[in-house]
């Protein structure tokens, strides 16, 4: 039917005109012609007038009121009349309406290229039929991946970290522009060489934030060897949470954590790394009784063989790196095995604690019915169940059964023992932030383990180096950890001053890995949304285009 007036907004209505709109099954089909009469030659640029012949094209719109929009547009054909000009016929342009060969309008192709960045393929299809739009999760991929990137964007500040594809086997890396808050690439890999040629690629780079890894440090030299480096301090701090941690997993047996009284007198003890590790052996009747060995379970000879390969492949000169992938294990556990070849030991497991049960919070109230005469083992499992308790009877007999025997409901369990992992947060953390209790155990701690007290005093001296920003006192601490004598520390120190530059940056510059980081989660909630089967392009435009 004719229509007098335009009912659907274009985004230049002027240049079209409007003559007729049938409603059918399908939705709306809309007929529309280009109002000039006139039209450019692509070529020479002349202006033509003599019309050829014309002909329609079908594009896909924007539904309207729930029903699909399809515009046939007419299209005239005109000769150009310029002698010199290769192209004799053209068809006029339609604009900003569509492009050359399209067959949706460039909104539709907006709206479906943001509905792939935003949702994916298969979820971006499902939800388009919701939206009245006809597409395929293949074609979505397709306006996804042919996605332009921004040429005006020219990084200054750049921070680089790395993500898992598979953890433990390929990793990739993640760059971000820190000033502008925003990604700018994923490679497929964590190598130096991958990130160097980035770096080349891309000169006007004059910062660089990374961590503490020897990969992109060396990619940074190789690729901008004159931009600044800088360390995160976040990974600084943890670099001396992990060196503090080798210490006390190194001395764990000779610690002393807890004792008959709490009214200890502190000892002249010795510290271990001075006496060496024979003379700690020796020590006799003042060193405490060693935990009991825990129980070997079915995992115990694949471990044990894990841990004599990697030790000969570490023997030979193989990187950490190298050694997971041949091993087949995460790198965390190859530093753990060497750890524990270092220490002299076989790698093993502590006993667990006890596990909570069904049973537990009914387990007075099974006292209190026992101790006033109701021992029948199935009328007790009915009162419990018509309390709330949903776990099976035989955990109700094992009870009943040590009550028989004048036993506690459940043998008695030790405190679970304290870690060096846990022992490392509380000799790290500022004693201001620590309450009460934990305030106690660290006294207690400290004053049972005086040799604890100068790691202590350089874990809490290297925090506040950290968080005051004094890079004139990073010197003076280095000297004093190395004359310490303690080995972790001094390894610590070495690698502080083999990085020297990028640490002091840290603690003049303002710039850290927290953007990175967060990318870096926004990153795999995206890898998994696609269920791992992204390929480094898609992932990309889809990190590097946030919607």
């Amino acid at each position: 039917m004719p229509c007098a007036c335009p009912c659907i907004a274009f985004p230049t209505p002027d240049a079209f005109r409007l003559e007729e709109v049938v409603p059918s099954e399908a939705g709306l089909v809309v007929t529309l012609r280009l109002a000039s009469r006139t039209a450019c030659c692509p070529a020479c640029g002349q202006p033509a007038r003599r019309v050829q012949s014309h002909y329609t094209r079908r594009l896909a719109d924007l539904p309207c009121g729930g029903r699909a929009v399809v515009l046939l547009v007419v299209v005239q054909r005109f000769r150009c009349d310029q002698p010199a000009c290769q192209c004799t016929i053209f068809a006029e342009r339609l604009g900003p309406l569509a492009g050359l060969y399209a067959r949706r309008t460039t909104r539709l192709r907006e709206c479906l290229r943001l509905l792939g960045l935003a949702c994916g393929g298969e979820l971006g299809a499902r939800l388009a039929r919701y939206l009245g739009l006809v597409v395929s999760a293949t074609s979505l991929l397709r306006l996804v991946r042919a996605t332009p990137t921004a040429a005006d964007n020219v990084p200054r500040v750049v921070g680089v970290d790395d993500f898992a594809w598979r953890r433990g086997v390929r990793y990739g890396t993640l760059l971000c522009d820190l000033e502008r808050h925003a990604p700018l690439a994923v490679l497929p890999d964590a190598s130096a060489a991958s990130f160097a040629a980035w770096l080349r690629a891309h000169p006007s780079i004059a910062v660089l934030s990374r961590d503490r890894g020897g990969a992109y440090a060396d990619g940074a030299r190789q690729g901008a060897p004159r931009a600044e480096q800088v360390a995160d301090r976040w990974h600084l701090l943890k670099n001396m949470g992990d060196a503090l941690e080798q210490v006390l997993s190194r001395e764990y047996h000779t610690l002393v954590l807890r004792g008959p009284s709490d009214e200890l007198a502190p000892q002249a003890v010795t510290a271990p790394w001075a006496e060496g590790p024979r003379a700690v052996a020796d020590r006799g009747a003042g060193t405490p009784t060693p935990p009991p060995e825990p129980p070997i379970t079915a995992h115990a000879p694949r471990r044990h063989e894990q841990f004599a390969r990697v030790c000969a492949l570490h023997a030979a000169g193989y990187p950490i790196r190298a050694i997971a992938r041949e091993v087949g294990v995460a790198r965390n556990t190859v530093r753990a095995y060497l750890q524990w070849a270092w220490r002299g030991q076989e790698p093993g497991r502590r006993p667990r604690g006890p596990r909570p049960s069904l049973l537990d919070p009914y387990r007075e109230e099974l006292v209190r019915r026992w101790e006033a005469g109701c021992q029948n083992g199935r009328q007790l499992f009915d009162e419990l169940r018509a309390l709330g308790y949903r776990g099976h009877a035989s955990l109700v007999k094992v009870a009943v059964a040590r009550l028989r025997r004048g036993l506690p409901p459940r043998p008695p369990t030790s405190p679970k023992p304290t870690t060096p992992r846990q022992l490392r947060w509380l000799l790290l953390r500022r004693r201001e932030d620590l309450d009460q209790v934990r305030t106690a155990e660290l006294d207690l701690l400290l004053a049972r383990n005086p040799h604890l007290r100068p790691v202590h005093a350089l874990a809490q001296d290297f925090g506040a180096l950290l968080r005051e920003r004094c890079v004139a006192h990073l010197e003076s601490w280095l000297q004093r950890a190395t004359a310490s004598g303690i080995p972790e520390l001094r390894r610590f120190v070495w690698g502080v001053e083999r990085d020297y530059t990028a640490v002091a940056n840290a603690l003049c510059l303002p710039w850290s890995q927290g953007q990175v980081e967060g990318q870096i989660t926004r990153l795999k909630l995206l890898k998994r949304a696609m269920y791992g089967r992204a390929k480094a392009d898609l992932l990309q435009q889809r990190v590097v285009h946030p919607v």
